[in-house]
């Protein structure tokens, strides 16, 4: 059980994670500075440095975290090999709903992930492709796809990314557009 203080701490970094998301989603990262997150979260520029070193510092964290959310949720499909085309669905479905579930979140790391060069968050992101590179290959070893492993990817990654954030449109209208674009390669 955290105590007071943790759950202060953890409140207050929040505070400023939030308001960077916010920042960075409205002016872009480079116009950002410390004085303006430290007003936007409502803390001084000596509580910003007391949690994070630095704005990259405070991106940075909040890729990683982002990235590991995304992960963590498409880890929840039960993925099928057996079934390979099935479960590509549901974990373009498990993707869609971590994108309505943190709008501001995936935008975010849509957005500025390639701006931050970091080891860690290029594991991440090779975690997420193997997960769907698998699946699309085993579609197309059992003839369900047609075409090569990287395009019917990068299609698919595109469609992900550019329909995950309209935000008019239910999951299921959102799964049924990416399922149109994949389904080109049947």
């Amino acid at each position: 059980m955290k105590s007071i203080k943790e759950k202060q701490r953890e409140w207050k970094k929040n505070e400023i994670i939030n308001a960077v998301i916010d920042l960075c989603l409205e002016k872009g990262i480079v116009d950002v500075s410390i004085e303006e997150i430290a007003k936007k979260s409502g803390f001084g520029n000596s509580s910003i440095y007391y949690y994070f070193k630095s704005k990259e510092d405070i991106i940075k964290e909040i890729l990683i975290s982002g990235w590991k959310k995304m992960i963590s949720k498409m880890k929840t499909v039960n993925l099928n090999y057996d079934k390979p085309y099935d479960s590509l669905i549901e974990l373009i479905k498990a993707h869609l709903e971590f994108t309505k579930e943190n709008p501001k979140l995936f935008k975010f790391i849509s957005k500025f992930t390639k701006a931050v060069n970091s080891k860690e968050i290029r594991k991440l992101i090779k975690q997420e492709n193997e997960i769907y590179y698998s699946l699309i290959e085993s579609c197309i070893n059992k003839n369900i796809l047609k075409g090569d492993l990287k395009f019917i990817y990068n299609s698919l990654a595109g469609s992900v990314r550019q329909i995950a954030q309209n935000d008019e449109l239910t999951i299921e209208e959102k799964l049924n557009y990416i399922i149109e674009n994949l389904n080109k390669f049947r």
